[in-house]
């Protein structure tokens, strides 16, 4: 495995709760939290004409402006192969798509205490204090270690994913290897990512033709349960 990234799109936040275990099974596990990465979309829109849900949705518009502001000076112009990430990267940012971002506690359980000891010290904190700093030899990104919290935060994103975006800036992020979509959702998810893969390779193959060389390809799997 070279690199995963597994997408939940849910209308109901409660529904994230069942993948907790799993959620900390990904981070804290050495041979997986640097090559599979979870992105958790929340889809429901707010309810009209409901003040508290607009107060709600409104402050993480305005505390994801300047989250992301911070986010970009950090990273930056840095390629999406050159960033380290962890469980509290918000993907969506570093593949350079503008959705809100919330970041919850409680969302990743450890039982074991060395473990949440190792997660702690590798992702605790939050954007607005700076997560990253560079690697003086090297182009990639590292977490900051701090220890001033006893818990860790994982992003939610609100809205449906920029499939468009993400999907051409992960293969971009690995121009020799081919990149494989598995889906398991209805069929206008099924279209729209069928259409971007043909536009993908579209592109893969006009570059291939123009520098030389095999084309990158992108592959389509759905299967649906139920």
């Amino acid at each position: 495995l070279k690199e995963a990234h597994f997408y939940w799109l849910t209308r109901n936040p409660d529904e994230l709760l069942f993948g907790r275990k799993v959620f900390a099974k990904v981070v804290s596990h050495p041979l997986v939290r640097d090559k599979v990465f979870l992105h958790l979309h929340l889809t429901r829109q707010e309810p009209k004409n409901n003040a508290p849900a607009f107060l709600f949705r409104e402050a993480i518009r305005r505390q994801s402006l300047v989250d992301r502001s911070i986010f970009m000076q950090e990273v930056g112009q840095k390629k999406t192969a050159s960033v380290l990430v962890g469980p509290q990267v918000p993907w969506n940012w570093v593949n350079r798509t503008s959705e809100d971002v919330l970041w919850l506690s409680h969302l990743l359980p450890i039982d074991d205490e060395g473990e949440e000891t190792e997660v702690l010290q590798k992702y605790d904190g939050k954007w607005a204090q700076g997560l990253l700093r560079p690697d003086a030899t090297s182009s990639t990104w590292y977490w900051k270690e701090k220890l001033s919290s006893h818990h860790w935060m994982m992003p939610v994103i609100f809205g449906r994913p920029d499939f468009a975006t993400e999907v051409q800036a992960i293969g971009k992020a690995r121009p020799t290897e081919d990149v494989n979509i598995y889906v398991c959702g209805n069929d206008h998810i099924v279209k729209l990512l069928q259409n971007i893969c043909v536009v993908c390779n579209s592109h893969a193959e006009k570059s291939a033709k123009s520098k030389g060389g095999k084309p990158q390809r992108y592959l389509m799997h759905h299967e649906r349960f139920g």
